[in-house]
This record gives structure tokens, C-alpha cells and sequence, in this order.
């Protein structure tokens, strides 16, 4: 995007037309394009989150683009702060631009000094263009002198720019794989195995696990045999089962399957199909994990078993215990969408209670929608 933009641009501003000229500029944009972008990524590297890496990479840029010898030429820089524009790779780049765009570029004068009627008898030797670089006696000036009395930019440096650019190119993508390699801020955490509090608690009581060793998840794992873990898991399913009962929930042990789904589209004059006779079934009172690669049509099959879809053709079976679903399916089910927002300033129990207010008859009343939002948090 970059460097169309600097083509684009390059016209624009009506840049010498001439082949070599054009090339050059386009060769040093495209060296600048990948030196920024590697030092970037090297701030990048260095922190965890986009907001630390937004200040150190602020500063960055602003001391680049000031320091860069167009806004303060290189002569007018205060001494203590030169030092940036010596370690600055645009610096470079632009001097190399400046003098590929102002080489052999004649410049004609539009005002001389001196001037005024006492001098309308004076020779061309003896008045000068008012411009920088201008010589006594010529009628225009030439770039080359321009900018080594404005920058002090040189013609032998037109190429020191692009060989010192592609240095740090190299340079920063090295620190960069560095960084990546040995930044162990940058790494995740590995996951570790986390078992439920009324688990941990009953296995305390039976003497299974002690204080010492009750945060250890692999002292946890040792010490407990598969027998006693199904003997807790069930306990612990029945005592959920009479939570339930208490607040009027309805335990589902229905199985839930689908065979043969398929999902078609109409894009333009093209039909689509987007999950291909996909079979599957869920386990009532489990847990099931939904995984594949970014576009393998995960939240469309959701979308479709849920009847969320708008447009399409859905055909294949879903059904409920091998009974086709009916129309009391919808409203027995939750389903947060993928793309669903919620405010930031809502506490869960406030996001909870919306929703009940907004699915709930209006016949309940808001104490009794209150309460049950208060158990499902507690099942939760």
C-alpha cells in the first residue's frame, strides 16, 4: 500500500519525468517502507500489549520525522540533539531523495538584488538571484547548489543513503528474530489443569489431598485414582441435579444430533454450499468443544442448528432424541452469537438480568426474574 501510494504520489506532485529518476525514488521508498517497518516491529517485540508499545513507538516516530533534516535542516540542528539525526535511517533516505529530485535541475530567478529604479543600469554580473546556491551573473539556479547551501546535501552521497537504509533493514529484522526468539515476556503462559472446588474439597476431607500440596495440579493427578474422581464427579452432578429442582430448571438428558447437514447460498449467480453433509451429535450434560481452523464454517453449523440463519437453504436432519425438532426448539435453548456486544460498564449479574427481563413473559414479575438470575449465577 505503501509504495503505491508513493507512485501515485510521485505524479501527483509532478516529480521529474525521467525513467531513471523515478526508479531510484521508487527503490528508496521501498528500502524506507522496510526499515520502519521492521524497527516498529522491534517495539513491537519488546512489550506485551498494543498500549505499551503505542508510547515507546510515538516518541519514535516523532523524533524520526523531526529529526529527519526537512523540518530542522541538518546545519540548524542544536548540538546536544544532533546525535539523532546521525542514528536516524530517514535522514539518509531523504538526503538521497532530495539529491536524486534537485541533480542538474536549472531553476530560473524570478527576483534579483539589488533592485530599483537606481539600479536599472546594472550588468547581469553585478546582481545576484535572491534564492540560496545563486552565482552572480546567472540567470537561474541550479539544484545541486541549492541544496548544498540549504541541507548540505552532496551528489557523491546519493547512493551512502540507500546502502546505509538497507544496513538497518538487515539490522533490525535480526534484532527483531532476537527478540522473538528470547523475549520471554512475549511467550504464553502454558495451560495447566484446573479441577472444580467441590472436587478439591471433598478430596481434603477423604485425605486424598493435603494443604500443602492442594494448589499442586500434578500432586492432585498422582494421589487420585480414576475410581474416586467418578465417585466425586457423580456427587457432585447430583447436588447440581437438586440446585436445579430448586429453581424450577428442567435437567435436559436429551440427545441432540444431525446427520447429513448441508448449507447453501446464493452469491450473485454462484450457489454456494458452505457445510457439505456434516454429521455430529452431543452428549447430554457434557461439555463440547467446537474447534477447527479460522473459515471451516464453525459458526455457520451453530448458526444453522440453532435456526439462526436468514438467508440460505438449509437441508439434512437435526434432530432431538431422533425425533425431528419442533417449534418449542428455539425457545429452549441460549445462544450467544459470535459477533453479540455487550457494554463494558455492565457487570455480568446487570447483562444477566437484561436478558431475563427481555426472554421471560411479562407475567413474571421482576422479583421472581431476580431470583432466578441469582441461581443460575450460582450454578454458573
Amino acid at each position: 500500500i505503501a509504495v503505491c501510494f508513493n507512485i501515485i504520489f510521485y505524479f501527483l506532485v509532478d516529480f521529474r519525468r525521467n525513467g531513471g529518476v523515478f526508479f531510484f525514488y521508487l527503490l528508496i521508498n521501498i528500502v524506507a517502507v522496510f526499515s520502519m517497518s521492521h524497527l516498529f516491529r522491534c517495539v513491537g517485540s519488546l512489550t506485551k500489549t498494543l498500549s505499551e508499545a503505542m508510547v515507546p513507538a510515538s516518541m519514535l516516530l516523532l523524533a524520526l520525522s523531526m529529526y529527519t533534516g526537512f523540518a530542522i535542516p541538518k546545519k540548524k540542528i542544536l548540538r546536544w540533539s544532533k546525535w539523532i539525526w546521525y542514528i536516524n535511517p530517514l535522514a539518509y533516505l531523504f538526503e538521497s531523495l532530495l539529491i536524486n529530485e534537485f541533480h542538474g535541475i536549472k531553476f530560473p530567478c524570478a527576483e534579483y538584488v539589488p533592485r530599483g529604479p537606481a539600479y536599472a543600469n546594472i550588468s547581469s554580473t553585478e546582481s545576484v538571484c535572491t534564492v540560496v546556491g545563486a552565482v552572480p551573473g546567472q540567470d537561474y539556479v541550479l539544484g545541486d547548489d541549492f541544496i548544498r547551501g540549504t541541507y548540505q546535501y552532496y551528489h557523491k552521497d546519493k547512493w551512502r543513503g540507500f546502502g546505509i537504509g538497507m544496513a538497518y533493514v538487515v539490522f533490525f529484522f535480526f534484532v527483531y528474530l532476537f527478540l522473538c526468539e528470547y523475549n520471554e515476556g512475549a511467550k504464553q503462559k502454558g495451560e495447566i489443569l484446573v479441577f472444580p472446588r467441590s472436587i478439591v474439597k471433598r478430596m481434603k476431607k477423604r485425605g486424598v489431598l493435603t494443604e500443602k500440596n492442594a494448589n499442586d495440579p500434578e500432586n492432585v493427578g498422582e494421589r487420585s485414582d480414576l475410581s474416586s474422581d467418578r465417585k466425586m464427579l457423580q456427587e457432585s452432578s447430583e447436588e447440581e441435579s437438586d440446585t436445579y429442582g430448586e429453581i424450577g430448571l428442567s435437567k435436559s438428558e436429551a440427545i441432540f444430533h444431525w446427520r447429513n447437514l448441508c448449507y447453501e447460498v446464493q452469491i450473485k449467480a454462484e450457489t454456494r454450499r458452505i457445510l457439505n453433509n456434516v454429521d455430529g451429535w452431543v452428549k447430554p450434560g457434557t461439555l463440547t468443544a467446537l474447534m477447527g481452523a479460522s473459515g471451516a464454517g464453525k459458526t455457520t453449523l451453530l448458526d444453522c442448528l440453532a435456526e439462526r440463519v436468514t438467508m440460505g437453504v438449509i437441508t439434512g436432519d437435526i434432530l432431538v432424541n431422533g425425533i425431528p425438532r419442533d417449534k418449542s426448539f428455539p425457545r429452549s435453548i441460549g445462544y450467544c452469537q459470535q459477533q453479540d456486544l455487550h457494554l463494558k460498564t455492565a457487570t455480568v449479574r446487570e447483562s444477566l438480568r437484561f436478558s431475563a427481563y427481555l426472554r421471560q413473559p411479562a407475567e413474571v414479575s421482576i422479583e421472581e426474574k431476580n431470583r432466578y438470575v441469582e441461581e443460575v449465577i450460582k450454578i454458573l
